[in-house]
């Protein structure tokens, strides 16, 4: 396309390497760009700088860092040597390392553009990092001196294609000269989260691309940064519909009972909610649906909070489920996680991964409670991270289970989810109630949005044998029991209580 009898040309991509980074700038910064990148002291730019220079070499381009400090490169190299990306051998080789610190101190920012522009060209440097930024800026005689050399350094680098990464401690909501002169601002922090710090990454600015907007986690470990996308930003946009065949598919729980309860099972690709106060067997009957699958030969997946893979495997085998023999032949995926300092954005892709590596069926999420308890940046989030996470199995095919606490005993039916109609097609509700003392756990089906329920509260007994479900428990008793019991979709056989008279 052409402009004034100019031709108009669009600008290839450099990709930085760094996972998740490259989603977050919408595939990476243009060609012959001045990007800024901010943060404090200790937030991580120098990492981001170097892990992007060793990953360009290592692809075939040629890497230039200027340091505009006066600590020495023997120094940075030495915090650098523990980090896997560090390739020692590119040194002075394809990645050279060059300080401008006297330089600038005696001949100002016209003999630092004069260097920059010779050491470019010196070593064919087609990406740039200038360390210290605000060093410059500091030696600089006014605001628009300092300008002027952001203009002139753009164009010393547009003329050989070279793209440039300006790394500066400045921090702040007020304006620096160099913010309206750059192409893309990335700021880097470091925020409390209740006794521990977690590092966020943003970018509030970014010429020609369509980057991902807000605030997304990221960690520094001896793999260098990783990036988390914040799900809601760049999944879950798609909703793909439901073939015919999917509508009557009709998947099996394992359980004959609980599958007459649903009418002959669950629609394949659908979403059940499990809920019920701890004990009341929400986790056997998530894995024999598991082992159902299994044994069907589809590939079944579990993911829970609170309970290992040993120890879920021996309690599945007191109740006759072999998840054992199953997860040696790979049909049933077993992964736990402690639930502490999750970032949910690393969960959900995670899971993703294992999803689509090993073509899921079935997945079972043991524990939303431990989910949300376990949250970086607090449990607010957790009905929007479910909602993309469950919308993106949806779209794979793969029909999904996962379990809510609810307190033992409570006439309250408070869940870690607050807006199930947005998440689930099915609600299961499990329960106790004490009778002649003695407990029993009762199941009903409180929602679905296919299919023909049965309704009525059932006795659920799990015993050596398995899980069995029992006919129609006796509802007047249970209900005098708990006053406050939620029988809103369950058949009772009685007649409505009386409203009671005013006193006088």
């Amino acid at each position: 396309m052409t402009v004034g009898g100019q031709l108009i040309k669009s600008f290839p991509r450099v990709t930085t390497g760094i996972p998740g980074l490259d989603t977050v700038l919408g595939g990476g910064l243009l060609k012959g760009g001045i990007y800024l990148i901010m943060g404090t002291p200790g937030s991580g730019k120098t990492i981001i700088a170097n892990q992007f220079g060793f990953n360009h070499v290592e692809g075939g381009g040629r890497a230039l860092y200027v340091s505009l400090l006066s600590e020495s490169h023997s120094r940075l190299f030495g915090h650098l040597k523990s980090m896997r990306f560090f390739n020692e051998e590119r040194i002075s080789q394809s990645f050279n390392f060059v300080s401008a610190y006297h330089v600038l101190e005696k001949e100002g920012l016209d003999g630092l553009l004069k260097t920059l522009a010779q050491t470019v060209r010196q070593y064919k440097a087609d990406l740039l990092f200038i360390d210290g930024v605000a060093s410059a800026e500091d030696l600089s005689r006014s605001q628009v001196s300092f300008k002027k050399f952001v203009h002139d350094l753009n164009t010393v680098l547009s003329t050989s294609g070279c793209t440039a990464m300006l790394l500066s401690s400045l921090q702040g909501t007020l304006t620096h000269p160099e913010h309206t002169m750059v192409d893309g601002i990335i700021s880097l922090t470091i925020k409390p989260d209740g006794l521990n710090n977690q590092r966020e990454i943003s970018v509030t600015k970014l010429r020609g691309s369509n980057h991902l907007q807000g605030r997304h986690h990221f960690r520094i470990s001896n793999d260098g940064v990783s990036v988390f996308p914040r799900v809601e930003a760049f999944l879950g946009r798609e909703f793909i519909e439901e073939r015919p065949e999917d509508l009557v598919s009709i998947l099996g729980w394992g359980v004959k009972g609980i599958d007459q309860l649903f009418g002959g099972g669950l629609v394949k690709g659908s979403i059940t909610s499990l809920i019920g106060a701890a004990g009341t067997g929400k986790t056997l009957l998530g894995t024999s649906f598991l082992a159902a699958g299994a044994e069907a030969g589809e590939t079944a997946y579990y993911y829970g909070f609170y309970e290992s893979p040993p120890k879920l495997v021996h309690r599945a085998a007191q109740v006759s489920a072999d998840l054992s023999g199953h997860r040696k032949t790979g049909r049933v995926l077993l992964d736990w996680q402690p639930p502490f300092e999750i970032i949910a954005d690393e969960l959900v892709q995670k899971i993703l991964a294992r999803v689509d590596a090993h073509k899921v069926k079935r997945f079972f999420l043991d524990g939303a409670a431990g989910l949300r308890d376990a949250m970086v940046g607090g449990p607010d989030r957790l009905p929007r991270v479910l909602t993309v996470l469950t919308n993106e199995l949806r779209n794979r095919g793969v029909t999904v289970i996962f379990t809510e606490e609810t307190e033992l005993f409570s006439s309250s039916e408070r869940t870690p989810v607050s807006d199930h109609s947005a998440i689930t097609d099915n609600i299961v509700h499990l329960r106790y109630v004490a009778l002649n003392g003695e407990l029993h756990r009762l199941i009903s089906v409180q929602k679905t949005r296919e299919g023909r329920p049965h309704d009525g509260i059932h006795e659920f007994i799990i015993s050596e044998s398995g899980i069995e479900v029992a006919g129609l428990f006796p509802v007047t008793a249970a209900k005098r029991i708990t006053p406050k019991l939620n029988l809103s979709r369950e058949k009772v056989s009685k007649k409505p209580a009386k409203k009671p008279g005013r006193r006088r």
